[in-house]
């Protein structure tokens, strides 16, 4: 799968939700860190060349 397409879209699903409260949002950043998924995701591709 595309996971940069998928990350993108997940990050400009949560970037599109104004009523999500600052609070909410750290929390969910903090719980589902997808920066942090992907560049682990990049780094096990990278071990596997």
């Amino acid at each position: 799968p595309d996971l940069y397409g998928l990350v993108d879209a997940a990050q400009k699903v949560l970037d599109a939700q104004p009523e999500y409260s600052r609070c909410a949002r750290e929390q969910a950043i903090g719980h589902f860190d997808i920066q942090k998924i992907a560049a682990q995701y990049r780094q096990v591709l990278l071990e596997e060349e």
